[in-house]
């Protein structure tokens, strides 16, 4: 008899997400409603208003990590860089980037496995995409177990925030 999957956050059958959900924008208000939305979904919540925050934070939480919402556009490191170093050094950690208008610029591109939320959005959006994103993200397991060495060499918030600025033009 095979074992059922483990329910990912949002499931019908799931009181509550998994993990900490960090939600990166610098627009304080919208930022605030997903924080809210996420919540009332059973997450526990960081909020942060800058890309370096948030990994900061992403890093701090370690495997209690459980879902990234970023904006796209902002000062300082972009959810673009955002999204590019989680996927390199944490591939399992579900992510999604959220955007009002974004022209990409040549050779920038969202990395595989990154969801994409144009804005504005209704509540139902943003939760399905959230349920979505992680149940893909809970059956790529053994692309975690691989990954997990990478990340063993980051050693502190700062990696990450590092990864993220070389990648800015």
């Amino acid at each position: 008899m095979p074992t059922p999957e483990p329910a990912s956050p949002l499931d019908p059958g799931t009181a509550a997400g998994a993990g900490t959900a960090v939600v990166i924008d610098d627009e304080a208000g919208l930022r605030r409603i997903v924080v809210r939305l996420l919540a009332g979904e059973g997450y526990r919540v960081q909020e942060h208003d800058c890309g370096e925050a948030g990994l900061r934070a992403v890093e701090a939480l370690g495997a209690d990590a459980g879902l990234v919402v970023t904006d796209l556009v902002m000062p300082g490191i972009s959810g673009v860089a955002v999204a590019t170093v989680l996927r390199r050094y944490r591939p399992w950690l579900p992510v999604i980037c959220m955007t009002g208008a974004w022209e990409p610029a040549p050779g920038e591109a969202l990395p595989p496995g990154t969801a994409l939320l144009q804005k504005p959005f209704a509540k139902q959006d943003l939760l399905t995409l959230v349920r979505e994103t992680c149940a893909r993200a809970s059956h790529s397991q053994q692309a975690a177990s691989q990954s997990r060495d990478r990340t063993a060499t980051l050693r502190n918030a700062m990696d990450l925030v590092a990864a993220a600025r070389a990648l800015r033009p």
